[in-house]
């Protein structure tokens, strides 16, 4: 069968769907929202030497990503509402390539290679993106800061406002329309609703990443939302946004496996070898949502398309509206719960 983004548009699951929110995070719009300005997707840097992060707890939906070392780093996606502070800002791998066009976004980074600033370049001439970067004549959108005490190269940083400028400067002013992700029309709903029904209980998630930054979720059901904590290679540390010391409260955890593949292309002075995944098509994929764990297969057509979801049962999965933390892991990777 060849899917298409409209192939399941009649799936069981869509009748509790919101229609008047925003595209990313479900949450309502009210008149004179700008919901037709591009998203900013933020690439900020996940080593332990730039932890804390600034500005995620703004992001509507934040994707943890492998790069080479199987070390991750985040692309945060802003559009209901900008970040002040945000970073720390890091470079472009192959994979943001593949995401930012389905948000119409602006991609705000710091360095590439050599193969893959060739491949931005055709992008941004396709249009499937606007990038802001030093490397890309926007040098005015960031500054360096010893926050924390941080050093090169964990210590550029830029804000909502200068992205916005930078963006402008690039042409990336204009309207779009981004395409709205699935969410429920309310955060207070029936445990089943959505595509939950079979759903299991699941309190306590695990992303197995290498020591220093796997990543562990713990639900709060007072809140409805799930804490998150990560390795620094000697203890889980709650994560905490360091420009306005907003805890990190995700209303939605996704694992989307895929391919995985390690490439010939060296992006850093190690030596390291880039990795390169396969972002359309389908695949497993699980959603954490309400204390609870749902199995069953994403779909995307093409880098335009976000990400659907079909459970088990084959009813459409909706998120619930708040901010989403998605993580793409290899095809064999496990997720553990309970």
């Amino acid at each position: 069968m060849t899917w298409s983004s409209d192939a399941f548009v009649s799936a069981a699951g869509l009748n509790n769907r919101c229609s008047n929110c925003w595209p990313l995070s479900g949450q309502p719009l009210v008149v004179g929202d700008l919901v037709n300005r591009r998203t900013l997707a933020v690439k900020i840097d996940n080593s332990p030497d730039a932890r804390p992060h600034y500005g995620i707890s703004q992001a509507d939906m934040v994707l943890e990503l492998l790069v080479e070392g199987f070390v991750t780093r985040l692309a945060g996606y802003f559009q209901s509402q900008d970040p002040g502070t945000v970073g720390a800002v890091r470079s472009v791998r192959y994979s943001d390539r593949y995401t930012t066009p389905m948000v119409r976004g602006v991609l705000v980074a710091s360095g590439a290679s050599q193969s893959t600033s060739d491949l931005i370049y055709r992008d941004v001439a396709n249009n499937n993106y606007v990038i802001v970067s030093p490397q890309f004549g926007e040098g005015a959108s960031f500054f360096r800061a010893s926050y924390d005490g941080k050093v090169v190269p964990h210590n550029l940083f830029s804000s909502g406002s200068a992205i916005r400028q930078g963006a402008n400067n690039e042409g990336g002013g204009a309207p779009v329309t981004v395409p709205a992700w699935d969410f429920l029309t309310s955060a207070v709903h029936s445990p089943s609703a959505g595509g939950f029904f079979g759903s299991v209980p699941a309190t306590f998630i695990e992303i197995p990443y290498r020591s220093n930054a796997t990543v562990r979720y713990q639900y709060d059901a007072a809140a409805n939302t799930y804490a998150r904590y990560q390795s620094n290679g000697f203890s889980f540390v709650r994560e905490v946004d360091a420009a306005n010391n907003v805890a990190i409260n995700a209303r939605n955890v996704v694992a989307i496996n895929t391919d995985v593949i390690t490439t010939t292309v060296q992006e850093d002075a190690g030596g390291a070898f880039s990795l390169d995944m396969r972002l359309t098509g389908t695949g497993p994929a699980t959603m954490f949502r309400d204390g609870r764990r749902q199995d069953g297969t994403w779909y995307r057509g093409t880098w335009f398309d976000p990400f659907t979801f079909i459970s088990q049962n084959g009813e459409r999965m909706l998120l619930s509206p708040g901010q989403t933390w998605i993580h793409i892991v290899p095809i064999d990777w496990s997720i553990p719960s309970s």
